[in-house]
């Protein structure tokens, strides 16, 4: 855990590759190859009702922030270099459970967090 998520207020949220559906109905292993790693890393600030978006790799990703309803509250694309550090707006999220949904290159990248009031 970094010095950052000491902080009152900030938590990590636990981020995995999700996997679609192969043509034939079958799911994909859900084994990610050894030398896989998940390409960003990002944590919850309640004080500043904010993610800390943090990326290894370069490249576009696509969000999207549903609510617990599976409604889109909210999408953007962020631009990532490698170490680059993004801050991602929640005020449109009320109290809830969110799930964020980052796509890049085929790939899906899911987590669950929660903001309360």
């Amino acid at each position: 855990m970094s010095a950052w998520s000491n902080t009152l207020g900030i938590s990590q949220v636990n981020l995995y590759r999700k996997y679609a559906p192969k043509l034939d109905g079958n799911a994909k292993p859900t084994k990610a190859p050894a030398n896989f790693s998940i390409p960003l890393t990002v944590y919850l600030d309640k004080d500043n009702h904010q993610l800390k978006v943090t990326s290894i790799s370069d490249g576009d990703f696509t969000y999207y922030i549903y609510d617990e309803y599976g409604n889109v509250v909210t999408q953007d694309v962020i631009n990532c270099s490698s170490n680059t550090i993004i801050y991602i707006d929640l005020w449109l999220c009320q109290s809830g459970v969110f799930s964020i949904v980052f796509t890049n290159d085929g790939n899906t990248y899911e987590g669950e967090f929660e903001i309360e009031y």
